[in-house]
């Protein structure tokens, strides 16, 4: 189907979907554009906008969407869509345009009742250590997935936390939903040795606090003054083909203690938004942390050092706060160097990294003094 052609049946679309139905397309298509705009997404258009922005995916021949209507129980817009809804079911079971484990989460959310919904949210506050202001935000069981998701308590290769989840519920039905997934994509499952989930809230009762005394910074290089004679190595390349290419994090401090002497940080959440954007069509599963203390930064760091990497390509870290000299700031106004961050990334300690990039980008203002 030409795109022309394409576009057009989605402008009529956008007038058939309601608010139920936009508030699951924006669950399902989670992985395939950058979260931050689909949550600010009020209409159809939005999110189709989004969609053709992901060089990766952009709209093809609707079949993503189509994959979506077919979930949501909108065979109506399958055909709309100009394709045979049994096709689309069949493509889903052999070969899915979606993120299998984005349909398996939602398989699960459509078969759980209110009452269940509301004891997933007290298992997630007891059992996970979730913070009792994030789930006062949560309103459906699509929001409570999410925010395990952003936690890296669940997602593609760690099932092991959703699946105590269903058995507190005694929900056997749901649980061989997961052992299906499991079963048809054991490619994408940590083995039960490494399927530590990347919790911030546990690590950080464990870590010591990583200030710049305890580890010092780098030193700057000698300076010899003459210039480098030393002829360009080829280029290496690296392989980047697995889908999803791995994990990105952002860690974006912006609203700094009172106490710290550093002010907001300006525009920091824009460029937290665009990266999350950039690195969702470049195939990464972002996850972003806003105004982390020193603490909290060193555990995720730790925690995402843990995690069983070995079915991915790439590891990317983005860091946007204020800093100094080979250091950054948590919003407590404590210093932490930056090699401090890298160092838990060295082969020797996250060995299923080793021989893979693993990129961090440092955005942090430098000013000569704190504000007083």
């Amino acid at each position: 189907m030409a795109n022309l052609r394409l576009r057009q049946i989605l402008v009529e679309i956008c007038s058939d979907l309601g608010s139920d139905d936009l508030e699951k397309l924006k669950f399902l298509l989670r992985d395939v554009t950058g979260s931050a705009k689909l949550e600010m997404a009020t209409m159809a258009i939005d999110i189709f906008s989004a969609i053709e922005k992901n060089k990766h995916v952009a709209l093809h021949d609707g079949s993503y969407l189509a994959e979506c209507f077919s979930l949501i129980g909108r065979i109506d817009l399958v055909r709309k869509l100009e394709l045979d809804p049994r096709r689309v079911e069949v493509g889903m079971e052999t070969d899915p345009r979606l993120f299998p484990f984005r349909i398996l989460l939602y398989k699960i959310s459509e078969d759980l009742s209110d009452k269940e919904f509301e004891q997933l949210k007290y298992h997630s506050s007891k059992a996970l250590g979730i913070k009792r202001g994030q789930l006062q935000k949560v309103k459906h069981v699509f929001d409570l997935f999410v925010l395990l998701e952003k936690n890296l308590l669940i997602f593609p290769a760690s099932i092991n936390v959703l699946k105590d989840m269903l058995k507190a519920l005694n929900r056997g039905d749901l649980l061989e939903l997961v052992d299906e997934y499991q079963a048809k994509y054991p490619h994408l499952i940590d083995g039960e040795n490494n399927t530590d989930s990347l919790n911030i809230n546990g690590a950080t009762q464990t870590l010591e606090s990583p200030v710049v005394d305890q580890y010092p910074s780098l030193p700057s290089r000698p300076q010899n003054g003459g210039p480098q004679t030393n002829e360009p190595s080829p280029m290496h390349a690296y392989e980047m083909n697995a889908f999803p290419r791995g994990f990105c994090v952002i860690i974006n401090n912006n609203n700094f203690y009172p106490q710290s002497g550093f002010g907001c940080r300006v525009g920091s959440d824009e460029d937290a938004r665009m990266l999350d954007e950039t690195f969702c069509r470049l195939g990464f599963i972002v996850k972003i942390y806003n105004d982390f203390t020193v603490k909290d930064m060193a555990a995720v760091m730790h925690g995402l050092s843990r995690l069983d990497h070995s079915k991915y390509n790439a590891v990317v870290v983005c860091i946007l706060s204020h800093g100094g000299e080979h250091v950054v700031y948590g919003v407590d106004g404590k210093e932490i160097a930056i090699r401090y961050l890298t160092s838990f990334f060295r082969s020797s300690k996250c060995k299923s990294l080793a021989n893979k990039p693993k990129l961090f980008f440092i955005q942090a203002c430098q000013g000569n003094e704190r504000q007083t």
